[in-house]
């Protein structure tokens, strides 16, 4: 499994939308990397159609989604298709073939140890950078709406420097780093406040067309 801080390997995929390329689907934006490195079932298709349903809400912040999935470009067009007829939701977003579990290895979706399948999410930040790494077991589906809390806390920090407490959302108040001196956090801030606790908060809303540099 990859780490925060590897860098996502390059690789080339056929898809449901025709070859992708890692780092030209990314652009200039940030990616998030879903695999299934088993074969398909229910937990996968409800998964699916949450991030089908999701994609404008993820694209408002310049993040891409790119599911990997074993088997061939055939068969993930006709699951594209059930998760339309079923739920509704046009998957608008590549579903790459990995035929020979070649990807899922390279990306650190099996267990080394005991050869399991497992739920890895990476979040990409720029320059294939891996910013934040999920891991589900096989019978438990991703949380989206997680995912997209995590993806906007991580851009809270490339943006603005700031770290997300507990259970942030966009446009809550968020924490100043504990290196911060409170000169230092006066001249990046401003009207920062400090708590009882001894927390200094800030409000610097994260709202999804801003995009990192």
């Amino acid at each position: 499994m990859l780490r925060v801080g590897d860098t996502l390997p390059q690789v080339a995929l056929a898809s449901t939308q025709g070859e992708v390329d890692v780092r030209r689907l990314q652009g200039a934006g940030w990616l998030l990397v879903f695999g299934y490195p088993d074969e398909v079932g229910p937990v996968c298709t409800t998964e699916l159609a949450a991030a089908a349903a999701r994609v404008p809400t993820f694209a408002d912040r310049g993040i891409r989604l790119l599911a990997v999935a074993v088997g061939e470009s055939d068969q993930h067009r006709g699951w594209c298709r059930e998760v339309e007829d079923g739920y509704g939701c046009r998957v608008r977003f590549p579903v790459a073939a990995d035929p020979d579990g070649v990807v899922a290895e390279k990306l650190g979706l099996i267990h080394p140890a005991e050869a399991e399948p497992a739920r890895v999410t990476y979040v990409v930040g720029p320059h294939l950078t891996v910013a934040a790494v999920v891991a589900h077991p096989a019978h438990v589906g991703r949380d989206w709406d997680e995912l997209l809390r995590l993806c906007d806390a991580l851009r809270l920090r490339a943006l603005h420097g700031l770290a997300a407490p507990s259970g942030w959302r966009p446009g809550e108040p968020a924490l100043v780093p504990a290196g911060l001196s409170n000169h230092e956090a006066d001249h990046r801030y401003g009207g920062w406040w400090a708590t009882g606790d001894g927390r200094r908060l800030v409000d610097v809303p994260i709202r999804g067309g801003e995009r990192v540099p």
